[in-house]
């Protein structure tokens, strides 16, 4: 049922999600455009470090590839040095044309662990967090925004690189 758009090319390997093209946006979406109030999660597993100028996220709201959230996952600081020292950040950008980013926060993100990305559109308010897989959901959200651009869309998943995959794709009406 997942949509692909763009020209990266997406294909399962050992039963994730993942995409075969690196610096090439891919979209990949699903769901109904009427969906409105919903938490979306999915687990995102980095194989190798991210650059400055690839990102991977969980998409909120898709109307079209120019048109949707965009809870994003990105390399911050330090991108290409020394494994270990860089500083990844999560954001929830709009995409209206071009990317707006409304809020961000640093996180934790090693290599070859999974985490879950979850998201929450309730009305105007979006909010997400992130955490290792093989550990506790925490209580609060990482960050939160207001933002009135986008009353209701689908679900996607979107990469600039064919180091991460995805896997466990869930939503659940709010």
């Amino acid at each position: 049922g997942w949509t692909e758009e763009g020209a990266t090319r997406w294909n399962v390997l050992s039963g994730e999600y993942g995409t075969a093209s690196n610096a090439v946006v891919g979209f990949s979406s699903n769901g109904c455009a009427a969906w409105q109030d919903y938490e979306a999660q999915v687990e995102i597993k980095r194989n190798g470090s991210l650059s400055a100028d690839e990102y991977v996220g969980l998409v909120l709201r898709y109307q079209s590839s120019t048109q949707f959230y965009l809870a994003k996952l990105y390399c911050s600081s330090n991108c290409g040095g020394s494994p270990g020292d860089e500083v990844y950040s999560m954001e929830i950008s709009n995409f209206d044309g071009g990317a707006t980013g409304l809020v961000s926060s640093t996180f934790t993100f090693d290599d070859n662990e999974y985490y879950t990305l979850k998201v929450s559109v309730v009305g105007d308010d979006l909010s997400a967090k992130i955490w290792q897989t093989s550990e506790a959901e925490p209580a609060d959200w990482d960050i939160t925004v207001v933002d009135t651009s986008y009353t209701q869309g689908k679900i996607g998943i979107t990469t600039t690189t064919n180091t991460t995959s995805f896997d466990n794709v869930a939503v659940t009406p709010s």
